[in-house]
């Protein structure tokens, strides 16, 4: 009776343990993105005050008592910050800006700690503002063997020339889901699932551990897609 009852607590224990594990590790793929992005423009922030302080200070104390000066300095950096912001994404959409961007991305890449954690953030803010219209629908297919799924999503569906219903899947990689496997398959050889994007995409950057507290959604059975 000890030894049985020892085994129950235990086993609650590990539930425990593995429930708020998954629970930490969805906390961080939610908050992660938003609060570096925030710290990021924080320090964008007090870089810009800093240089513009010195020069921009006197010349505003030209006009106005010391208090204004200061909070005006603050208002002042901020909107400068929203600039070079704007700025950066300008030149993230031209060409030449583009080609600029990806060769300090290799210098990145090149040292290794910095280039873990650059790739770890790269990858969450992509799947943060990455536009979620682009996956109508997650579903399962089987492969990459028999009786083994994997969960892709839904980007397109057309009619083929002999009139079959067919699908453009994506399948992310775990735990990059940037990269992965683009297939055109028959309707009826994919299964749609209850389960959102959003918390198939944590299943997949975390390996499972987070994402959803239980699989009623698996198996499905196989059915049309929803519009």
């Amino acid at each position: 009776m000890m030894n049985t009852s020892k085994n129950k607590d235990n086993k609650q224990k590990v539930k425990m343990y593995v429930k708020l594990r998954r629970y930490f590790l969805a906390g961080l793929v939610a908050i992660l993105p938003l609060w570096l992005t925030l710290y990021i423009l924080w320090l964008l922030f007090k870089l810009v005050g800093n240089i513009t302080r010195p020069f921009l200070g006197p010349i505003l104390g030209l006009f106005f008592e010391r208090e204004p000066v200061v909070f005006l300095v603050r208002i002042s950096s901020f909107i400068l910050t929203l600039l070079i912001v704007m700025f950066a994404g300008m030149i993230a959409t031209d060409i030449a800006g583009r080609k600029l961007l990806l060769s300090l991305e290799n210098m990145l890449t090149r040292i290794p700690l910095l280039r873990d954690i650059y790739l770890f953030v790269r990858k969450l803010t992509q799947y943060v503002f990455t536009k979620k219209q682009q996956y109508r629908q997650v579903a399962l297919l089987e492969w990459p063997l028999k009786g083994v799924m994997s969960i892709g999503f839904i980007t397109s569906e057309f009619v083929s020339s002999d009139n079959r219903k067919m699908v453009t899947l994506f399948i992310p990689t775990t735990p990059n889901p940037t990269t992965g496997w683009f297939f055109i398959v028959p309707e009826e050889k994919i299964i749609p699932l209850d389960l959102n994007a959003d918390d198939a995409m944590k299943m997949i950057i975390t390996g499972g551990m987070a994402g959803t507290d239980n699989y009623n959604w698996f198996p499905v059975k196989q059915g049309r897609i929803k519009p």
